[in-house]
Formats: C-alpha cells, sequence, structure tokens
C-alpha cells in the first residue's frame, strides 16, 4: 500500500490522466478475446467427443479383452479436456521466466 503513494502522488502532479481510448480498447480486447478463445478452443476439444470415446474403448478392449465401464470413460474423457486447460496454465507460468532467460543468453 506504501508504493501506492508515490504513484499517486506523481500522477497527480502531473496533472493529466494516462487512460486513453487506446488503452481502454486493448485492455478490453484482451480480457474478452482471451476468454473467447478459450471457449472457442474448449469446443474444438469438446466437438469430437464421440470419436475420442470409441478411441479409447476400442483401444482398451484390444488391451484388456473387454468393454471400458462407463465411469472409466468419462474419468478418461475427464482427463483429456482438463489437460488443455491445465497445459494452459503451465505455458503461462513459464513463458516470463523463459522471454527472461532466452534474452540474457540473446543479448550478453
Amino acid at each position: 500500500m506504501a508504493n501506492l503513494v508515490p504513484l499517486v502522488a506523481a500522477r497527480s502532479q502531473r496533472g493529466r490522466n494516462d487512460w486513453s481510448i487506446s488503452l481502454i480498447t486493448a485492455s478490453l480486447a484482451g480480457a474478452f478475446g482471451s476468454s473467447f478463445l478459450y471457449g472457442y478452443n474448449l469446443s474444438v476439444v469438446n466437438a469430437p467427443t464421440v470419436f475420442i470415446k470409441k478411441f479409447y474403448n476400442e483401444t482398451w478392449e484390444r488391451r484388456y479383452n473387454q468393454s471400458i465401464t462407463e465411469q472409466s470413460l468419462t474419468l478418461l474423457w475427464t482427463l483429456s479436456v482438463s489437460i488443455f486447460a491445465v497445459g494452459g496454465l503451465l505455458g503461462a507460468l513459464i513463458v516470463t521466466p523463459a522471454v527472461k532467460y532466452f534474452e540474457s543468453e540473446r543479448c550478453c
């Protein structure tokens, strides 16, 4: 909280507002655009549900000579869909250290 006081004081001394139309537009596009892409990609993952479940069932039958139970099939499908979200989370967490690492390698 103490770090915000100098920023507020500096802004009031400048006497201008740092919010511009382009900043607001970029913020809204980033916020709504990213959730739109996430929803779109999730629907793309869910579209071939029938075919992927059929693939799981055929593979299970080849390996174990019996049909997969409905609970196991649901579990495998749930894991497949959730890996998409977990991959996005891990990618978002790794990107900053990766950029810093590769930037320092290139720079010096």
